[in-house]
């Protein structure tokens, strides 16, 4: 993004000239250098979720729990990534925001899958995820990095699939809307 190649490396570069002066230059051209490093570090680990939240979500559903048990659910396959890009312009408009698209690449989303498999039934589950990042209780706060807002379960059991849907994008897309990290 624009914000980290350009605007950070140019501003230390412009403190740096000054450091002759005061010390209190040497520390403003060594801010941007951080500030970057908190971004590429930020940017380059795998998401991570409250695993114990989305169990808690299965285990609620009688579709779900009557071909899975706590005791006997395993995890047979796991990937879950950061989106890249940015989202349909229509469903995500706040994504259109120039200021925002100059300082990132991407937008915090996520999306990916979990299939879990159970000893006792023979029953396998492919779990849909997408997340988004949610505002918080005040203005630049976050709420929740991974806010789960479309879940939806695809059970095969004994050659039948059937489709459970635990949370429906389009319902929770109307109530709340995702957070836009700035730095």
């Amino acid at each position: 993004d624009p914000f980290s190649v350009y605007l950070l490396p140019g501003t230390s570069l412009f403190f740096y000239q000054f450091t002759d002066l005061t010390f209190g230059f040497t520390v403003l051209s060594a801010l941007p250098w951080f500030v970057l490093y908190t971004r590429i570090r930020d940017k380059t680990l795998d998401p991570d979720f409250k695993e114990t939240f989305l169990r808690d979500m299965l285990y609620k559903n009688e579709k779900i729990t009557k071909y899975f048990k706590e005791e006997t659910i395993h995890v047979l396959d796991y990937e879950f990534e950061y989106d890249k890009g940015y989202p349909d312009a229509e469903k995500f408009p706040e994504y259109n925001n120039k200021v925002w698209r100059f300082m990132n690449t991407d937008t915090g989303m996520c999306s990916g899958h979990m299939k879990f498999g159970d000893v006792e039934s023979g029953a396998t589950m492919t779990l849909w995820i997408k997340t988004m990042p949610v505002p918080g209780r005040f203005r630049y706060q976050v709420g929740e990095p991974f806010f789960f807002y479309s879940l939806r379960a695809e059970i095969q059991h004994d050659g039948v699939l059937e489709e459970v849907v635990l949370v429906d994008e389009n319902e929770v897309l109307k109530r709340t809307r995702p957070f836009l990290f700035l730095i």
